[in-house]
């Protein structure tokens, strides 16, 4: 079991920061620029509970494709993604991003990404994760995407 969390404060709305992460199919690239390769509603769309959702990035060396389902979104506040059925049932990865209003300009962006496994089978997934994705470059790469929607959400407004 582990988790990651990101915590980043951006100089806008908590709207503007919520559209963003719901628009993210098109600005994808421009999210993370030497990472991220593609992010596409396979089904639904990226502001509906119970769309799915697919995408490819870059972490370090190792090539991440994922599919994952909106399992929650609450309107400028909250998304969370989690890989759909069955895997769900065996909670082997959620991520998802909480908007907070600080004041009238500011707003906490905070990330996370968690692999709930528990156990021997726990511990012999989080290794392989590991192995194949040091836990340095995960922080990082969480990291640089707090930032990179900050500056790319200030300069929108701009």
């Amino acid at each position: 079991m582990f988790t990651l969390k990101d915590e980043t404060i951006i100089y806008t709305t908590p709207k503007a920061v919520f559209d963003y992460l719901t628009n993210v199919d098109t600005l994808y690239k421009s999210w993370h620029p030497r990472d991220h390769i593609f992010f596409r509603a396979l089904k639904g769309d990226l502001k509906t509970e119970g769309s799915i959702v697919h995408f490819l990035e870059w972490l370090g060396r190792f090539p991440l494709y994922g599919v994952a389902r909106i399992s929650k979104i609450e309107s400028d506040r909250y998304i969370e993604y989690e890989l759909p059925y069955p895997f769900s049932r065996l909670k082997l990865g959620k991520a998802g991003f909480r908007i907070e209003p600080l004041n009238d300009a500011e707003t906490k962006l905070t990330a996370h990404v968690a692999v709930e496994t528990n156990g021997w089978t726990g511990r012999i997934i989080d290794a392989i994760i590991f192995l194949l994705i040091p836990r340095r470059i995960m922080e990082k790469h969480i990291r640089e995407e707090g930032e990179n929607v900050k500056t790319n959400t200030q300069s929108i407004q701009a």
